[in-house]
Parts: C-alpha cells; structure tokens; sequence
C-alpha cells in the first residue's frame, strides 16, 4: 500500500517536513511529507498541513478553493508536530497496522473512564431526568 503523501505549506515547511519524516519513521508509520513552494498544487497530496504564520492567507485561499482536505498546525516545533499527528490521526488510522506512531493515541483514548450522564438539574445520575432520558 502506497504511503499517504502529506504536503505541508507555510514559511517553515521543509524543517517541518523533515521534523515529520523523523517522528513517523521513530514510530513506524507510513508517510511521505513534502514542503510546498509556492505554485506547487495540493490537489497531488491526501492532505495538507498549514504552519500557520503572518504569510499564510494565500495559501488558505488556495486550499480553500481546492477539494484537497486541509488542516492548520500552530506552535514551536513540537506542539506543531503533536497538532499534526491528531489532525492526521483519521487519514493514518485507516492505512496503519496496529502499532506506531497512532498507537499511544488509542491506548491514551482506551484508557479514559467510561462516560457517565449526570442530570444537569440535580447532578444526581440516578435522578427521574436521567430515567426519562431512557
């Protein structure tokens, strides 16, 4: 299976690009990250990261006016790279095996309690409201 090629646009794109390349190949996962230059199209990539900057409204008019889905990353490096695993969480989901870079996501999401309904009335999830509700 083909590795999904992620574009990345923005003023920090290739030390970006490179970042991303470390942190899949550290976990194992498959994907090919390319810096965008100016003029270069996105509708090549399954998807596009924007460091988002002082300089970016050109690119988010030109992806805006694309089909190629898109997502914006703020922060330093490593909470840019953070922000770009969640946002490619879905596209990396359905092509990963079952260990990588995703892995810690889902054991994080796996770990968490199970979610209980609480009345906003009384607090109380035992209370009428919640019987109602059934």
């Amino acid at each position: 299976m083909t590795p999904p090629r992620i574009g990345i646009a923005g003023t920090a794109a290739p030390r970006f690009a490179e970042r991303l390349r470390q942190a899949a190949q550290q976990h194992d996962a498959q994907l090919q990250a390319h810096a965008l230059q100016p003029g270069d199209s996105p509708a090549a990539f399954a998807h596009v990261l924007l460091i988002a900057g002082d300089d970016d409204a050109v690119w988010r008019t030109t992806l805006s006016a694309g089909s190629t889905p898109w997502s914006v990353v703020h922060g330093d490096d490593g909470v840019a790279i953070e922000a770009a695993v969640n946002a490619l969480t879905p596209l990396l989901l359905e092509r990963a095996p079952s260990h990588g870079l995703l892995t810690r996501l889902q054991q994080r999401d796996a770990a968490q309690p199970a979610w209980r309904w609480v009345c906003e009335k009384c607090d109380s999830p035992e209370c009428e409201h919640a019987m109602l509700r059934r």
